[in-house]
């Protein structure tokens, strides 16, 4: 069954069986992927290893801990939901 198939079907469902079904999906899309954890976890190895070598630029860290700072700021005034990068540096 094509997933177009799918979707027609599913639109024939009773409005609470839909919300079953797309609370189904939302749930699924929200499991860990522990493939995707390792990635990550080697990324961060990676930058915490240039930055004990000093790779990294001075610069690059004082930027992200004052984008860091300012999101903080905003959180604490309850502005931070659904915050866009553009709002931090703003």
């Amino acid at each position: 069954m094509s997933t177009k198939q799918i979707l027609e079907q599913a639109l024939k469902l009773k409005p609470e069986e839909r919300f079953t079904l797309v609370e189904g999906l939302i749930k699924s899309l929200d499991e860990p992927d522990k493939k995707l954890d390792e990635i990550w976890a080697e990324e961060a190895e990676k930058r915490l290893k240039a930055y004990r070598e000093g790779r990294i630029e001075l610069y690059e860290n004082l930027v992200n801990m004052e984008i860091i700072e300012q999101f903080e700021d905003k959180e604490r005034k309850g502005k931070a939901s659904f915050i866009s990068a553009e709002d931090i540096l703003n």
